[in-house]
Order: structure tokens, then sequence, then C-alpha cells
């Protein structure tokens, strides 16, 4: 998945959904569903940099979701 944030720290509006999917997730609910999280940002929020991709990395991680690759960023 690739995904991106605002200035704000917040999801862009067509993440919104999937972002607060991800937090309410329970722990084993995604067992062993392989995923990795691509973040894409601006190191001029420095505050909030890769936000909301570390997020969703957490909350598939804690319900046992299977991470093929570690969580890889770019900066814009």
């Amino acid at each position: 998945m690739t995904t991106s944030l605002r200035d704000s720290g917040q999801p862009p509006d067509n993440a919104r959904k999937f972002m607060t999917w991800t937090e309410g997730l329970q722990p084993g609910t995604r067992a062993g569903v392989r995923y990795t999280v691509f973040g894409n940002g601006n190191k001029d929020w420095a505050r909030t940099y890769q936000e909301v991709p570390k997020a969703i990395d957490v909350g598939l991680e804690a319900a046992g979701g299977v991470r093929i690759y570690y969580m890889a960023d770019i900066f814009t």
C-alpha cells in the first residue's frame, strides 16, 4: 500500500476510512495477511513526517499481518 499525509499529519481524504479501519483492527484479525507500506511525504513537515504510514504499518502488524518488506518512504 502507498500512502501520503497532509501537513497536519492527518491522512488525505481518500485514505481517511482506511486509516480509521486499521486503527480499529483487533489483535489476530489479519493473521497471515502479507503487506508492506510505502509512505510519500515531505520532510518540511518534520513533526508529522510519515506519521500516517507508520501508524498503518503498526496497526497491520498488531493485527497479525506479516510484513514482507520494512516500510519504505520517500520525500518530495
